[in-house]
């Protein structure tokens, strides 16, 4: 089964981290705020936490996000991925 791409910044994003960050990107410019990684586990039907957080971990490993360990709801959009994104959109 071939995994889906899509590059952005100069990275690769598989398909299921390109559709992540485009939702926590849509989320937090609606509601202002991040979503929750229950909230991403809803969304992606995905029943582990850890699902998301492995996901998050490799958003941030490419520079896409910033993640704050310990908090709620603590993830930065770098702001050059924000315009990319409302650039690919």
């Amino acid at each position: 089964m071939a995994t889906r791409t899509k590059q952005l910044k100069g990275n690769t994003l598989t398909d299921r981290q390109w559709k992540l960050l485009a939702f926590i990107v849509d989320y937090t410019l609606k509601h202002f705020y991040q979503p929750s990684v229950r909230e991403m586990c809803r969304k992606f039907c995905i029943s582990s936490p850890n699902g998301i957080m492995c996901h998050l971990r490799a958003l941030e490993h490419k520079g896409f996000i910033d993640l704050s360990g310990g908090q709620s709801r603590a993830i930065r959009i770098k702001k050059d991925v924000l315009e990319a994104m409302r650039g690919a959109a």
